[in-house]
């Protein structure tokens, strides 16, 4: 079984060590990226996508609203591209609880989500990977282990 190494960095390395799982400081925002074990580095969730998406649909961005509910956003008139924070989006049947993102397109006259921050029941979620989850744990003195073996501390960049 191979071993895992982390580090916490401020630029992936060009050449980033297999096995390893990297915690990258990016203007503001961490980044997670894990290496499979040629060393070749792949990005953690699907950021990349979620900001093309994002990008290409407010090209033609003219403003942004903030509003209550649903309600609210379907009351609004908008002339134009417009995006609208809407802090209660529970009446949208795609969002269970929480806040929801949506871009009115003039051209369709139509409105789309881009994006939700659904309340989450913790214990309720699950992964179709907990196995390898529950071996994440800790030691007496606090310290990570995985399938109870310490993992390896690297002190790197200070953030």
């Amino acid at each position: 079984m191979a071993k895992l190494s982390f580090y916490k960095v401020n630029a992936l390395p060009g050449s980033p060590v297999a096995d390893a799982v990297y915690f990258v400081a990016n203007s503001g925002i961490a980044e997670t990226y894990v290496t499979d074990s040629s060393g070749t580095a792949k990005q953690v969730g699907n950021s990349a996508m979620i900001e093309a998406k994002i990008a290409a649909a407010l090209a033609d961005h003219d403003e942004t609203v903030v509003v209550a509910d649903i309600t609210a956003r379907d009351a609004l008139s908008p002339a134009k591209n417009l995006t609208v924070w809407v802090l209660d989006a529970s009446d949208d049947g795609t969002v269970t609880s929480g806040a929801a993102l949506y871009l009115y397109q003039e051209t369709g006259d139509t409105w789309h989500k881009l994006a939700e921050a659904e309340a989450m029941d913790i214990s309720g979620h699950s992964h179709s990977n907990l196995t390898q989850l529950d071996k994440v744990g800790e030691d007496g003195d606090g310290d990570l282990t995985y399938d109870s073996e310490p993992v390896v501390r690297f002190e790197t960049a200070d953030w």
